[in-house]
Parts: C-alpha cells; sequence; structure tokens
C-alpha cells in the first residue's frame, strides 16, 4: 500500500514539473481516483503508471532483486 502514495506522489511530482495542472480537491479523491486522475481508467492504466516513474529514476527497488 504504501507504493502506491508514493507512486501518487511521483505523479504528482512529475505533472508539477512537466506544468500540467493539479486537482484543486485531491484530498477528497481516494487513492485510485488519484491515480486515476493522471493516467485515465481505461484499459493499460497500470503500464501508464510505472513508465513515467521508471523513466524519471524514481523507482523504489532493493539491490537484492539484481543480485544473483
Amino acid at each position: 500500500m504504501k507504493s502506491a502514495y508514493h507512486f501518487s506522489g511521483c505523479l504528482v511530482s512529475i505533472a508539477i514539473q512537466t506544468g500540467k495542472d493539479s486537482v484543486e480537491d485531491y484530498d477528497s479523491m481516494s487513492l485510485l481516483q488519484r491515480l486515476w486522475h493522471h493516467v485515465g481508467d481505461a484499459e493499460g492504466w497500470l503500464a501508464r503508471i510505472v513508465r513515467p516513474i521508471a523513466n524519471s529514476n524514481n523507482w523504489v527497488h532493493t539491490r537484492s532483486a539484481f543480485v544473483t
């Protein structure tokens, strides 16, 4: 669940950096609605969340995932 909040925060940060408007009533939205606000709810929405976060170097991972 913590990662969903991280994703939401990253998407807000990316939107601010790219000059896109934010939502005034953001606090009243559910977490899923916040995510969908940035990427839409059509098929492929999860990929549209992951791609900009990974490309902005905000993807949280552990070193152990790369150790074999």
